[in-house]
């Protein structure tokens, strides 16, 4: 491995010391407030029990499926934006702020109209409506993309621990004092202010002030243009993770969806993976596109590898060892969740490669088949939903997530020319058949 490491042209990459720097900033934030938001919410879940800690998750998954088009695609653009542009930060930082600030009002509106309509309970409709406020705060997000642009993740790391510290003793004083479920709710807007006020003081203090910044009409209707496609699909992939919670919900009641809610904060903990990975590789891979053709696709063919390996790597132990860890970390209360673990972190194999694959999506400029094929998975995922469940109960949902992601990240891909060559590399990557001849290369090379 050492020397499959020392010739792989991934890491020879030029520049590569930077951007692994700025990836291991994110990696080593992302461990520590995995750790730390991990055990909050096993000793959250412990304190509430299954029925409210299942009423909770469904109110952040009702309010997350219609918020989530607030950003309006905008944040997807930004770091593409801002390295192509650089001299014109004010003006593209201005602009996507005031789509930001105008696409999370909007969505407000529409969760209170919806609430309304579909909940008569009095204590669900406030519940939603404190962990729909929580985005108020969340325009300034937007910085996460600019540090990242500028491979300075380590602003948007230290944000991210002190909005992580602040929740947690947050909810350690709730517990301790007894306090009912409404004020988990408000750790929520307390994150995303947090979060807001740090990043903005690092921004101001490195970069100089947001007075600087300024809106265009000219770009932000070229941003719109570019985006829409990007917004929709947010929704629509937020939907294709959420919406298993509210089926349930209606379905099965809060008791399964608090079991369910369980595994999924275990499984889902592991999606930071390809997320900082391929955030902070995706700017030499744009680099190697406009330099070497060859060496784009060699590259990416070595990223959807790296993503199998990875995520192959923490699925096969949790399925044998599912079943034990969630009695061991929730107690023997949420035991129903086990099965619905070891199904769901399967899953997390083709989340990987489809956080690969949107880098290149993004890159090539078809963000239509992005949408596409994610309407695709989540249509999939929810007739999968209703035809399980009923049957299989809430382990029929981690089924049908599984295989929606399958059909989302994975075969879509086989139905546009334009892709084909995607579902080949990725087809390589799952079956090993890139890593074997590799590995059969450096053999007979004697490098092994």
């Amino acid at each position: 491995m050492i020397s499959f490491v020392k010739y792989h042209s991934l890491f020879q990459a030029e520049g590569f010391r930077k951007y692994f720097t700025n990836t291991s900033w994110l990696l080593g934030e992302r461990v520590i407030s995995l750790g730390i938001t991990l055990v909050m919410g096993i000793y959250t879940a412990r304190y509430l029990g299954a029925a409210d800690f299942g009423l909770f998750n469904y109110a952040r998954s009702f309010a997350a499926i219609l918020l989530t088009i607030a950003p309006l695609g905008v944040d997807n653009l930004l770091a593409r934006n801002l390295l192509n542009n650089p001299e014109q930060r004010n003006m593209i930082m201005g602009t996507s702020m005031i789509v930001r600030l105008a696409g999370t009002l909007a969505c407000l509106l529409l969760v209170f109209v919806v609430n309304m309509l579909v909940h008569r309970d009095v204590n669900t409709q406030l519940l939603v409506m404190i962990v729909a406020a929580s985005v108020v705060f969340e325009p300034f997000y937007l910085l996460n993309q600019f540090f990242t642009a500028h491979v300075q993740s380590r602003y948007h790391a230290y944000c991210e621990l002190i909005k992580t510290l602040f929740s947690a003793t947050a909810k350690i004083l709730l517990i301790w004092y007894r306090a009912p479920l409404i004020w988990f709710a408000l750790v929520l807007i307390l994150e995303s202010l947090t979060y807001a006020f740090t990043s903005v003081s690092f921004y101001s203090l490195r970069f100089g002030s947001l007075r600087r910044w300024r809106s265009s009409l000219v770009y932000l209707r070229s941003l719109l243009r570019d985006s829409w496609p990007l917004a929709i699909s947010g929704m629509v992939v937020m939907l294709h993770l959420k919406v298993d919670q509210v089926i349930i919900r209606f379905l099965l009641g809060n008791k399964s969806v608090g079991y369910y809610a369980a595994a999924l904060r275990l499984s889902e903990s592991t999606y930071f993976i390809p997320v900082v990975i391929c955030a902070s590789l995706l700017p030499p891979m744009l680099n190697a596109r406009s330099t070497s053709p060859e060496l784009y696709h060699t590259r990416l063919q070595q990223l959807f590898n790296l993503m199998v390996v990875l995520s192959v790597g923490i699925a096969l132990p949790v399925t044998f060892l599912g079943e034990w860890v969630i009695d061991f970390l929730f107690g023997k209360a949420y035991h129903p969740a086990g099965p619905v673990l070891v199904y769901h972190i399967w899953s997390g194999v083709f989340v990987a490669l489809g956080v690969a694959s949107n880098g290149w999506l993004i890159t090539e400029n078809l963000h239509r088949i992005a949408l596409y094929r994610t309407i695709l998975g989540v249509a999939a995922n929810i007739g999968l939903n209703f035809l399980l469940i009923p049957h299989l109960g809430i382990k029929g949902a981690a089924l049908a997530t599984l295989i929606s992601q399958a059909v989302t990240a994975w075969l879509s891909n086989v139905f546009s020319p334009r892709t084909r060559i995607l579902f080949l590399m990725q087809t390589r990557a799952l079956f090993g058949i890139s890593f074997f001849r590799r590995t059969k290369h450096l053999i007979s090379g004697g490098y092994l």
